[in-house]
This record gives C-alpha cells, sequence and structure tokens, in this order.
C-alpha cells in the first residue's frame, strides 16, 4: 500500500490570496492511464481557480521528507520512515 505524501509550506500572501509553489514530478501512472504527475497539474490548476490559493509549479523531483521549505508531493511506502499506520 502506498501513501500520498504531500508537504506544503506557504509561500506567500498577499490580502485574500495564499501563494503556494510545489516542486512536482511524480513518476507512474493511475489506473486510468493518466500520468500522476499530469493529473496532480490538473487538480492544483483547478483548486487555484476554485479556492483562495494560488498554486504554481516548478516540475522538478523533490522529497517531502526533506526539511528544505519547499512543497513537494510523492508516492511512498511509508511516512517519512514511519509505518502508515
Amino acid at each position: 500500500m502506498q501513501c500520498l505524501l504531500l508537504h506544503m509550506k506557504l509561500m506567500a500572501r498577499s490580502g485574500s490570496v495564499a501563494a503556494l509553489l510545489f516542486m512536482l514530478i511524480i513518476d507512474g501512472q493511475s489506473y486510468s492511464e493518466i500520468s500522476w504527475s499530469e493529473a496532480t497539474l490538473e487538480a492544483l490548476a483547478e483548486w487555484s481557480e476554485k479556492t483562495v490559493f494560488d498554486f504554481s509549479v516548478v516540475e522538478e523531483y523533490r522529497d517531502p521528507c526533506l526539511s528544505d521549505n519547499f512543497n513537494s508531493i510523492d508516492f511512498t511506502d511509508d511516512v517519512c520512515g514511519s509505518e502508515l499506520w
């Protein structure tokens, strides 16, 4: 079983809009044969349209377990070395 690991840190806030920058490359495809990266890019674009968040993406892999102040997403077998449940 894999877990979607999402690390988020608010980058900026201007008025009522919060900006978030994601580092994103996710290998593999879903059962519907859409790449995980493409599905995530589409979801972030939709969330930007429908919420007060402005999501931006840099298509580059970044380990979400690092404490480096970057937002990143990955599928993992554990949560930064800890068991899932």
